[in-house]
Parts: C-alpha cells; sequence; structure tokens
C-alpha cells in the first residue's frame, strides 16, 4: 500500500508505473535525482523539443514526481521556472510462474531537493570539503555493497517462493476442476490475511456464500492453523 507524498499529492504505482513506460521520462528523472533542471537545459542535453519536455514535466506533476519551482535568472532577468523531484519511492516486481507482486514503497524522508543542488551546500575550506566527499562516498559504497547483498538474498528467497507456488497450484489442479475453488485456494496459499469479509470483498461474493466457503475450507484444512489462529 503507497503512503502520502508531501505537499498532498498521492503517489500511486499505476501512475509511476505509465511514467517510467517512457525513456525520455526515465532520462529526465535521472538528471532531476542531482539537481533542478530548466526545461531548456533538458531540451538541449536530451535532443527533444521544449514543447515536448514540457509535455512530459505536466506527466511526471500529475503523478507526483516533480514540481516547478521559480528560480532567479543568472542574468537578472525575471524568475525562470526549473523543475525537482519532490519523491522518493522503491517500486519492487515479481513475475514468474505462479507469482504475481507488485509494490512500492514511498520514502517519507526523500525528495529533498530544495536548492539549485540537493540540500543545503556546505562551506568551508577546499581540503575539508574533499574530506567529506570521500567520507560520504565510502558509506555509499558501504551501503550500495550491503544492497546487492539483500538483493541478491531477495531473488533467492523469490525463486524459492515460485517453486513451492508451482508445486502448490499443481496440487490444487489435482484437487478441483472448478475454477473459483481454484483461484480461491490460489489467493488461501499466498495471503497472510483471511477472514469472511476478505473472501467476500476478494471474489465478490455475498457474505453468506463466504461464510460457507470459510466454514467448508476450515473443515478440510485448507487453512493453515497459523492463519487460523490470527482470526481468532
Amino acid at each position: 500500500m503507497t503512503r502520502p507524498a508531501k505537499e498532498d499529492r498521492r503517489v500511486e504505482l499505476d501512475a509511476v508505473l505509465r511514467v517510467l513506460s517512457s525513456p525520455t521520462r526515465r532520462e529526465i528523472l535521472s538528471r532531476l535525482v542531482t539537481e533542478t533542471h530548466y526545461p531548456l537545459q533538458l531540451s538541449r542535453e536530451l535532443g527533444v523539443s521544449q514543447q515536448a519536455i514540457m509535455k512530459h514535466m505536466k506527466v511526471l506533476e500529475e503523478a507526483g514526481l516533480v514540481r516547478g519551482v521559480a528560480e532567479p535568472s543568472d542574468q537578472g532577468g525575471p524568475p525562470r521556472t526549473a523543475f525537482k523531484l519532490t519523491s522518493s519511492l522503491t517500486i519492487a516486481i515479481d513475475l514468474g510462474p505462479s507469482l504475481f507482486s507488485a509494490q512500492m514503497e514511498v520514502h517519507e524522508d526523500g525528495g529533498r531537493n530544495d536548492g539549485k543542488r540537493a540540500g543545503a551546500v556546505p562551506e568551508g575550506p577546499r581540503e575539508a570539503l574533499a574530506m567529506r566527499l570521500a567520507e560520504v562516498s565510502r558509506e555509499i559504497s558501504d551501503i550500495g555493497r550491503e544492497v546487492a547483498h539483500l538483493d541478491h538474498r531477495r531473488a533467492e528467497l523469490v525463486e524459492r517462493k515460485m517453486r513451492l507456488l508451482d508445486d502448490a497450484h499443481k496440487v490444487i489442479s489435482a484437487m478441483t476442476d472448478e475454477y473459483l475453488s481454484r483461484r480461491i485456494l490460489y489467493w488461501v496459499t499466498e495471503t497472510d490475511e483471511f477472514s469472511v469479509p476478505l473472501l467476500s470483498e476478494r471474489f465478490n461474493l455475498r457474505e453468506r456464500v463466504a461464510q460457507e466457503l470459510y466454514r467448508d475450507m476450515l473443515r478440510a484444512h485448507l487453512v493453515p492453523e497459523s492463519k487460523i489462529r490470527r482470526l481468532r
């Protein structure tokens, strides 16, 4: 489930996936993660018309990912509109035999990009700034290695889950020829929450029908004991 982004805008998974489907918008975002950019600047860098850049920016704004900010002109003219990133998020999609999962986590403390460059610009002698940069770089490398390790471990677990789900689905197919029954059993196998209201909502069943199915599944021992305990 997604959480509200800043500025009372909700960042929704479907909207983000639509945004990321465009290579040009992905290129725009890859630049905005470091600092704000002017449309003309992006137009020159990406080899795309400024009009097209503005259309992409409108899509990005509507998805809650960027916002236009007024910045003073370097040549003393009126302020110009630059665009900055306003959201930070992680998307995980698992697709394989017997498994489909799409999740998005919105990081509430991310998206801090309030100036020309991300965050407040530190001050001090160049040597001190270089030492700080080296320290930050080392920490980033450490985090990168740890994330890579976690990603590898996650991939191993997802592969194992796919194999188990494939086994479960073969068993379910052998148990019943009825399509709805199979769908319910697939869902029960994967879900951590199981109740009459959830069963009714998930499969658009009348509550009485859901209650009967629920009781039948308990009698047939089709719901693991751990899940039954959570329902009491």
